[in-house]
């Protein structure tokens, strides 16, 4: 019986795999851990479109890795439209966010990339719920949001 169950493990591991690489790949939200030598980098993102309505911004992409963690999204807005952000922390905003820093719209994208390592006040750890509100600057009634959680080993300032 014992020599059974050892490949049948195997066999629902590989196909929780496939499930999980076909969900992906048909537009659900992907996770990667990166598993090479260099510190570990997990990146997060959402499906997306890069066509945008006029007059909407859409955050589809966190980037995380030990020393910054990046923003990417686009934008309905013409280029040049100045953007604001603002980091969350379980739904409580994160004191060094630089939240008067310009993101400039050019060609109906944007991103932001801050730096991380700063001390134990710029971890990003693995557990909390982390979300940006990105908005235009001189109309915050246009804004997009974006969530996500760290799944895995979180990165590790070297």
């Amino acid at each position: 019986m014992r020599r059974l169950l050892v490949p049948c493990a195997v066999l629902v591991l590989c196909f929780a795999l496939i499930q999980a690489t076909a969900a992906c790949a048909n537009g659900g939200a992907a996770t990667h851990t990166s598993q090479a030598s260099t510190p570990p980098a997990t990146v997060t993102t959402a499906p997306h479109s890069d066509e945008v309505a006029e007059g909407q911004i859409r955050v589809y992409s966190a980037h995380v890795e030990p020393s910054l963690i990046l923003f990417s999204g686009t934008a309905g807005l013409p280029d040049g439209t100045v953007l604001r952000s603002q980091f969350y922390q379980d739904r409580t905003s994160v004191a060094w966010w630089p939240t008067g820093q310009d993101i400039a719209v050019q060609n109906g994208q944007w991103t932001i990339s801050v730096a991380l390592g700063d001390g134990a006040s710029r971890e990003i750890l693995v557990g909390p719920l982390y979300s940006v509100d990105v908005w235009d600057k001189d109309n915050p009634a246009l804004h997009g949001g974006y969530s996500f959680s760290l799944v895995g080993p979180a990165p590790v300032n070297r």
